[in-house]
């Protein structure tokens, strides 16, 4: 037998004092050869244990009950390995059969009573031990380290590590890379020749907190950061599926986000207001819950269309779980989680806060519309929707466990109250004639809370993960066991407690890692420590990354000065529409300057292509991304340099270039847009031989294809 400790204290068998243990001698070992392949440690088919002594009385999702100590009737597990039944017999036809003998012995056991020593029971009936993640947030001491190193609290918590690992960080970058690499970590867009003059030509020891004080009040910052916030809600424009409809008020969403970020709103505010934000006066935060895609194609079998609602329940699940939990929720729909110490249970009363919860359907229909069509049916509250979701009146629809998450109205079993996972142990104990907004308003709460061990974490570690390409834990939306760990699990709960402690202020956690020497250390590469730290996970130099999509098209617009820095509202589009039914979307042939904003204002639209920068990794927002994938491919070169859209801006940078006077101060002022420096001499003269052969548009494509332009230094 496998012994594992994780047998819930509720789940008990018939304990047996007897000195001589039939149970240890010849039952487990019977079950372990012939059952555990199947029912064991590493694989659980319909959710049965043999190796758990209270999973195997207790059975699987069959719900019968596998062991009633003695009486064989009523044992679930004997008449399974009696049945004549080939699709039924256990173990399966396909394995080696029970012996008549075995086969005896088992039901014998059951029949006189089933029993397990007391000590055994004892063993596996120990008190589950709480993973890290669920455990709340303890501020750790500050690491002693001699060191003239550190710049900030966090650099202790680094050198920490990589003393213990015999390694030492790199020197600090240059003045001309710092203030690249921040603009374009901040605010997604390159600072201007005359900024770059300004900021390596101050000799104030100040001048480097001050250039952060002057980017953090940008509003490009709440643009940059914004994005990252719509990957992980799966922000989009369309209802995605066949029909992939307008979603003409989802903009207000997108601009409430952005807006948040740039007013530092304190994060747990921020996040209270997504979940109930129609209590709050901010109806428009509440996209987040609708924010995933909807068929709006309801199928007329009432079985089906139950699918369709509950799949629509389960994509506003998932993506809290991900979101501010860390947790893949999603995963115990149909189960317990295989990894984590979420049961099945749990998913059904987490969907309950979201019960009765709709998309709006019909994009024309305004808010008035929609309100008097909601009264007249006595179904539904003010709608509020600017961002898009329809909330129940009165006490929402009652919640029941699904048997494998069959939606049809047989697999209903015990009723549900709304609760957060059970393994916390500290229920919200809501009553189960509370409101939508009363459930959700609980949930809130509880999710902006000190006491909640996953919210201050999550986030603090996709700020970590925003600045240096991987977060302290790689997998930013799965903090669980099919997670990976923290690389400096001290560090990331040092950063939890402080950003609790300073009235949940991302601002405050970005100057003290903008601030640090860890994050001004130079990109060199050490051979002897690549060698056995490849990924950088001691942080021992700056990991350069390539730009995201949206960055590169902006910047692209900013160096043909082409770009419109105006904030806000509805989404500029890059497609020719139609519809019958079904929309369609074609790109245009050519962007004019109503598509010239930046990207974060682009009409978004699921599933459909946006050309050449949907080859550089931008999520097509189906599910949640808290990391988007960064890989190098011969198309990307190939696009960046033959597309419409860089053709024609290359053309408007070379106008922009013709009031200078000679060759060489063209190729110079080329360099200090684009890539952001002066080029040396023999740059200088190979660019000027490149446009003698070919041209200047040539040439400009050229820096806009190359690594140095796309990388974040």
């Amino acid at each position: 037998m496998v012994p594992i400790p994780t047998l819930k204290s509720e789940e008990t068998a018939q304990p047996s004092n007897q000195p001589t243990s039939h149970f240890e001698t010849v039952i487990a070992p019977l079950l372990e050869t012939n059952c555990a392949g199947c029912h064991g440690a590493l694989k659980q088919k319909s959710e049965y244990r043999v190796d758990l002594v209270g999973r195997l009385f207790k059975g699987g999702d069959s719900e019968h009950i596998a062991i009633t100590p003695g009486d064989i009737k009523k044992s679930f597990l004997i008449e399974k390995i009696f049945s004549n039944d080939a699709e039924e017999v256990m173990p399966p036809v396909k394995k080696p059969p029970l012996t008549l003998v075995e086969k005896k012995i088992l039901k014998k056991w059951v029949s006189d009573g089933a029993h397990v020593p007391q000590r055994i029971v004892k063993e596996q009936s120990k008190p589950i031990e709480l993973k890290y993640i669920y455990k709340i947030v303890k501020r750790p001491d500050l690491p002693k380290i001699k060191s003239d190193w550190a710049q900030t609290p966090v650099d202790n918590f680094i050198v920490e590590k990589q003393l213990e690992h015999n390694f030492s960080p790199s020197d600090k970058a240059g003045k001309q890379t710092l203030i690249r690499r921040m603009y374009l970590v901040m605010t997604g867009l390159l600072p201007s020749p005359e900024e770059v003059k300004e900021f390596v030509q101050d000799n104030n020891p100040d001048a480097y907190k001050n250039l952060i004080e002057e980017i953090l009040k940008s509003s490009h910052y709440g643009e940059k950061w914004g994005q990252h916030w719509l990957d992980v809600v799966r922000y989009a424009d369309t209802t995605g599926f066949e029909t992939n409809a307008y979603r003409p008020h989802s903009w207000n969403y997108r601009d409430y986000v952005i807006k948040s970020f740039n007013d530092d709103k304190p994060y747990n505010q921020f996040v209270k207001e997504q979940i109930v934000g129609d209590a709050l006066k901010v109806p428009e935060a509440t996209g987040f819950i609708v924010a995933g895609g909807n068929d709006t194609t309801k199928s007329q079998n009432p079985i089906a269309a139950r699918k369709q609602y509950l799949d629509e329940i389960d994509d506003m699940i998932t993506a809290t779980g991900n979101a501010f939990m860390g947790l893949t929720i999603g995963c115990a729909r149909c189960h317990d989680h295989k990894f984590d110490q979420i049961s099945n249970k749990d998913y059904y009363a987490f969907s309950a806060f979201f019960s009765g919860v709709k998309h709006r359907q019909k994009e024309k229909d305004t808010d008035a519309d929609v309100n008097k069509k909601l009264r007249k049916k006595k179904t539904s509250t003010l709608d509020l929707t600017k961002g898009g979701a329809v909330f129940p009146a009165g006490i929402p629809p009652q919640t029941h466990r699904l048997h494998r998450g069959d939606p049809d109205p047989k697999s209903k079993r015990e009723l549900v109250n709304p609760d957060i996972i059970e393994i916390l142990n500290t229920p919200l104990e809501i009553n189960k004639n509370s409101s939508s907004r009363e459930r959700r308003m609980a949930l809130a709460n509880w999710l902006g809370s000190e006491k909640n061990p996953f919210t201050a974490r999550v986030i603090v570690n996709r700020l970590w993960h925003y600045h240096f390409g991987q977060g302290l834990v790689r997998t930013t939306n799965d903090f669980g066991d099919s997670g990976s760990s923290p690389t400096h699990p001290k560090l990331l709960d040092w950063l939890a407690s402080e950003l609790m402690e300073n009235n949940w202020s991302l601002k405050h956690i970005h100057r003290l890692i903008l601030n640090s020497a860890t994050w001004q250390q130079s990109s060199t590469i050490k051979d002897e420590y690549y060698k056995t730290d490849a990924s950088n996970n001691y942080l021992w130099r700056w990991s350069p990354r390539r730009m995201a999509a949206e960055d590169i098209r902006d910047n692209i617009l900013l160096c043909s000065d082409k770009l419109d820095r105006t904030p806000g509202g509805k989404g500029f589009m890059i497609y020719k529409t139609h519809a019958k039914g079904v929309k369609t979307y074609k790109l245009l042939a050519r962007q004019n300057k109503e598509q010239w904003r930046r990207m974060v204002y682009m009409f978004k639209v699921r599933v459909v292509n946006t050309g050449t920068f949907d080859i550089f990794d931008r999520p097509a927002a189906g599910t949640s991304c808290g990391n988007r994938s960064f890989t190098t491919t011969p198309l990307q070169a190939l696009n960046l340099f033959n597309s419409a859209f860089v053709k024609q801006h290359s053309s408007f940078l070379v106008t922009r270039l013709s009031s200078q006077e000679t060759l060489t101060r063209k190729v110079k002022i080329a360099y200090d847009l684009i890539l952001g420096r002066k080029p040396n001499a023999e740059e200088i003269t190979k660019a000027k031989e490149f446009i003698s052969d070919f041209d200047e548009e040539q040439f400009v494509r050229v820096l806009l294809n190359s690594n140095e332009f796309v990388t974040i230094p």
